[in-house]
């Protein structure tokens, strides 16, 4: 593949419909401020990445969710968001409302393009709500965004991204914590101006078992980690996020008779055997 300055690429895409999406460039990094909330707890010390989104306009995004917290910062241009609550997993990862797992479509047809996993059978330009009436009942959230406004995008809720006219925007994921014991928020750099620049990124996330010690791999910003620790980013969302629908959902079946209105205890519940089959035992195929 060929290179092209930044200038070269600018000039095409302001007279064209590409799209780019990169991570922040070490050289403009330093121009792409952290935000001072991040400053002090645990954040800093399990930075995934970050991204540099440039839209040629109208362009949408699947519905879908992320592993991570996610901070989307509007530089340029207008987004629109609709969010879901995690709680309709059942619902919205269901294959009557068009979630489909890239690798399963991919084993089926090789020409299939995507990742993860996602509402990939969904049109969202035109909801087709006979085929799929399940939308129509789910309550939902609307964000508008211009330049300058930032969402806080929570792990595991699903959303839609709807980029009208050229738009430029930055993205930084970080892994959720639950355990916030000795959490110092009130640091001595909570007023310190941090870049992007400034901080490593590319923590993996934790394991699968809980409370293994983080050997290596930990993000930080300015001179050290702030945690002065080896833990992981053990969460129950995290753990949520990764209990696959195609486990959850037949095991409601299994268990109650149906799956779509099952309690948010009822699909804890079939979470918690799910990790602990895991860890045990390495299978998940009796729960």
């Amino acid at each position: 593949a060929s290179e092209a300055s930044l200038l070269s690429f600018l000039d095409w895409y302001n007279h064209s419909d590409c799209y780019a999406v990169s991570s922040v460039p070490r050289e403009m990094a330093g121009d792409v401020q952290l935000p001072r909330f991040l400053n002090c707890g645990y954040a800093s010390s399990y930075l995934d990445v970050n991204n540099l989104w440039f839209s040629s306009g109208d362009t949408k995004s699947v519905i879908h969710n992320d592993d991570q917290d996610n901070l989307n910062c509007v530089f340029t241009g207008n987004k629109r968001m609709i969010f879901w609550h995690p709680t309709n997993k059942t619902s919205i990862e269901s294959q009557g409302l068009g979630w489909v797992i890239a690798d399963e479509e991919m084993e089926k047809d090789p020409e299939w393009e995507g990742y993860g996993a996602f509402s990939g059978r969904m049109d969202v330009d035109s909801f087709d709500l006979d085929r799929s009436p399940g939308w129509a009942k789910l309550p939902w959230w609307d964000a508008k965004l211009t330049p300058g406004d930032c969402v806080f995008i929570p792990t595991s809720w699903y959303h839609h991204v709807h980029s009208t006219g050229r738009s430029l925007s930055v993205h930084m994921w970080w892994w959720r914590r639950d355990d916030l014991d000795g959490i110092d928020w009130d640091c001595a750099g909570k007023d310190v101006s941090l870049s992007f620049k400034d901080c490593s990124w590319g923590y993996d996330g934790p394991p699968n078992r809980q409370g293994v010690k983080a050997r290596k791999g930990l993000t930080g910003c300015g001179d050290e980690n702030p945690l002065h620790e080896n833990r992981h980013a053990d969460s129950f969302i995290t753990q949520w996020q990764r209990f696959p629908e195609r486990a959850l959902i037949p095991g409601l079946e299994r268990k109650l008779g149906y799956s779509v209105g099952a309690s948010v205890g009822n699909m804890i519940e079939l979470m918690y055997e799910f990790h602990n089959q895991t860890t045990r035992h390495g299978s998940h195929d009796d729960m």
